[in-house]
């Protein structure tokens, strides 16, 4: 960041592994690191992200969403709740979401958390962001869906919709 004026890395993104023990199965999985066992795995990191001025937003942007089963949902509540702890200790508070049904828990439950939408959601029309605001008014940040980046009206219209509360974050190259 030092060297380059024209583009800098600002934030961070992560989300536990397939093997790692304690991940929620909320996080949309990429990858498999055998050095990744559980959250205590990567707290130096996010520790020296944040010791060293940058954002880090922990992913939650699996489309699959909670499960229906209970028991298996107790297990999926418990795993979120000590994520979101183990986040808390390490005074981080930005997820990036998906599943509604987790944007309602997370802002129920833990109101001092920041909700970046993620671009999973496939929004396309103005009309599911003027919903999702109307229920989810804390929301920090939208991305589009890839396919409306070039949609100039709507990425307009979405910026009136939202005004200064909310930022609006483009993929240019996934």
């Amino acid at each position: 960041n030092k060297r380059l004026t024209k583009s800098q890395i600002k934030t961070f993104y992560y989300a536990l592994p397939y093997n790692a023990k304690d991940r929620t199965s909320l996080e949309q999985i990429r990858t498999f690191d055998p050095n990744v066992t559980c959250f205590r795995d990567v707290e130096k990191y996010v520790s020296y992200i944040l010791d060293n001025g940058f954002e880090f937003i922990y992913l939650l942007n699996s489309i699959k969403g909670f499960y229906q089963d209970k028991e298996k949902f107790k297990r999926q509540q418990d795993a979120l709740d000590n994520l979101l702890n183990g986040l808390r200790k390490l005074k981080t508070y930005k997820i990036r979401v998906t599943d509604l049904s987790l944007l309602e828990y997370i802002t129920r439950h833990y109101p001092d958390f920041e909700i970046y939408l993620s671009t999973s959601t496939e929004y396309t029309r103005i009309t599911q962001f003027q919903n999702l605001l109307k229920l989810f008014p804390n929301i920090k940040e939208l991305i589009p869906s890839y396919e409306v980046n070039r949609d100039f009206h709507l990425l307009k219209n979405l910026k009136n919709l939202t005004g200064a509360n909310t930022n609006i974050e483009l993929i240019a190259n996934e």
